[in-house]
């Protein structure tokens, strides 16, 4: 808070003559000064009033001897809080004043008997606080509506001379749906996919499933497909809604200024600040690596500029924001084979919460009358990508098994990437994971994303994996993408397999994509193993139009 003063200036008695004319009174009354002294009465005056530099009309202070006397309304009107300002209140005649002496040495006020006018300057904490949301705001009158309706999907696929048929019906009513598939290979028993019955809360964004739907662990746990009862946090029903951590800026003016707002160098928010203390708040920015930039100017002409670089992660929540998902019922096996196969009841579920906006820790609970399973999660951001750590503990057939994961994970605009390992010993279990299993007790790779100007970008992965019965096993990845036009993509990718059964597998796999409109591709590819045969393949696909109408996929191999 910069310190200024209280100073008044003193004209002769024909300035005061001047004053006492304003004020109505006759030239008998303004023959010398008032007395100044406490019992001196408070003389009203007019004056032009600048507040902080900037001109603000008429306002009617009192003069008592070299103390001037300011409207409290006036000051409040233009954004002044008495509260953080200070100073001695007194009430005349039943309004309320503030003595600019008892401001110093904070503030400063200037009474010019010549001209009249009376000056203030008041550092920008005395002023209220201007709050800035730069959330997404939904359109007046937004709302989620249902109307009831219907709807078939269908499809044919045709390979050499094998036809399956796949269905899909549903009805809505309100914000409930329910859905069926089914896919039937002729001289076969028709198959039955998922049945459920979905209920959406937008206002909570949350969705309830009753019903077969897939059911989750969370990291180091397993799924299934449980018949029962589902909850799970859906972000997507409200669009308006941020769920990643936003920036906020504070900062303070000492006169009417305009903030700019870039992200990225692009501009994104202007708006005009009173004199104090503002804080801008949830500035939503792109995922990745990234830049703000907040350019303040005063009512003099006068800029500040300020730059901070941030990093953000797609899957960090804001402070406060939930994400979950809950599944109990009985475990729907082979679904892909029968239509009615229910085994072990189960219950899955994960929750994640944000703490801060670089902490959101999260745990997992995996229950079944063979096994339990659970753990904990700590995803952290870092100045420069994010780290995942991972913890779980099991129980199965008076075993305790245990498990670790760590990951790493960085995405720029030009380069990405991630590092992981993963561990656990022989007894460790979870829903898709049973004590006779083949354990992963160590597993560990990567991958790297590097983009070589606009149109080339280059790939490569790798893993090393020991398993309990199997041993070592290594894989390696490379691809290249190359953009050859608007609408044509040449990729190549290369493989390399190792395991200590299954000796080495080499492949390499080129393809050129083609985009005709918004609604149609074509793939032209050919795959090649270092021992076998290799495949030419033609794929030709134009997409259903939402509005309905005719679409289609066609694929050929050689």
């Amino acid at each position: 808070m910069a310190p200024t003063w209280l100073a008044a200036t003193h004209a002769p008695s024909c300035a005061a003559l001047a004053l006492s004319l304003s004020l109505g009174a006759s030239p008998a009354d303004a023959q010398g000064p008032v007395a100044a002294g406490p019992s001196a009465p408070p003389m009203p005056i007019v004056a032009d009033f600048t507040l902080n530099g900037v001109p603000r009309g008429a306002t009617f202070p009192m003069l008592r001897g070299s103390d001037v006397l300011l409207p409290a309304a006036t000051l409040e009107d233009h954004g002044v809080d008495l509260v953080a300002l200070g100073g001695r209140l007194e009430v005349i005649e039943g309004k309320t004043y503030i003595s600019a002496r008892s401001l110093e040495p904070e503030g400063r006020c200037t009474l010019n008997e010549r001209t009249v006018s009376l000056s203030c300057e008041l550092p920008a904490s005395a002023f209220s606080q201007t709050r800035i949301n730069m959330a997404a705001q939904a359109p007046s009158g937004y709302a989620v509506r249902g109307s009831p309706s219907g709807f078939i999907n269908y499809a044919a696929h045709a390979r050499n001379t094998a036809l399956t048929f796949f269905g899909e019906a549903g009805a809505s009513m309100g914000r409930g749906l329910l859905t069926t598939q089914a896919r039937w290979r002729p001289g076969t028993v028709p198959l039955r996919g998922l049945t459920q019955l979905s209920l959406d809360f937008p206002k909570h964004m949350v969705r309830a499933i009753a019903g077969e739907s897939t059911g989750f662990g969370g990291v180091l746990g397993g799924g299934a497909v449980v018949a029962g009862l589902h909850a799970m946090r859906t972000f997507e029903l409200n669009p308006y809604f941020v769920r990643n951590p936003m920036q906020d800026y504070a900062g303070d003016v000492a006169t009417p200024s305009t903030l700019e707002v870039y992200v990225n160098n692009h501009l994104v928010k202007r708006t005009e600040l009173p004199p104090g203390p503002f804080r801008l708040e949830n500035l939503t920015v792109p995922r990745g690596e990234g830049n703000t930039r907040y350019v303040i100017r005063d009512a003099f002409g006068r800029a500040s500029e300020v730059n901070t670089s941030y990093y953000l992660s797609g899957q960090q929540l804001a402070p406060g924001v939930a994400d979950y998902r809950l599944s109990a019922g009985i475990e729907r096996e082979n679904v892909n084979l029968s239509n009615f196969d229910f085994g072990r009841p189960m219950l899955l579920g994960n929750f994640r919460m944000g703490v801060t906006p670089w902490l959101t820790p999260g745990v997992r609970l995996e229950l079944a009358p063979d096994v339990v399973s659970t753990g904990a999660m700590q995803l952290l951001q870092l100045p420069f990508g994010e780290l995942e750590l991972s913890q779980a503990v099991s129980r199965s057939a008076r075993r305790t098994g245990l498990a670790a994961g760590i990951v790493y994970s960085l995405q720029r605009r030009w380069v990405g990437g991630s590092v992981f390992g993963r561990g656990m010993n022989t007894s460790y279990t979870h829903t898709s994971l049973k004590l006779d299993d083949d354990h992963p007790l160590v597993e560990t790779g990567g991958s790297l994303f590097l983009a070589l100007g606009e149109s080339v970008s280059v790939g490569g992965q790798a893993t090393l994996s020991r398993y309990q019965r199997d041993g070592w096993t290594t894989w390696l990845g490379a691809t290249t993408s190359a953009r050859l036009t608007d609408w044509s993509t040449l990729s190549f990718s290369a493989s390399r397999g190792n395991s200590e059964r299954g000796g080495v597998a080499i492949e390499g796999m080129v393809y050129l994509n083609a985009i005709f409109d918004s609604r149609t591709t074509a793939t032209v590819g050919h795959s090649q193993a270092l021992r076998g045969e290799g495949t030419t393949s033609v794929d030709v696909a134009r997409s259903v139009p939402m509005e309905g109408g005719l679409g289609y996929q066609m694929q050929g191999r050689v």
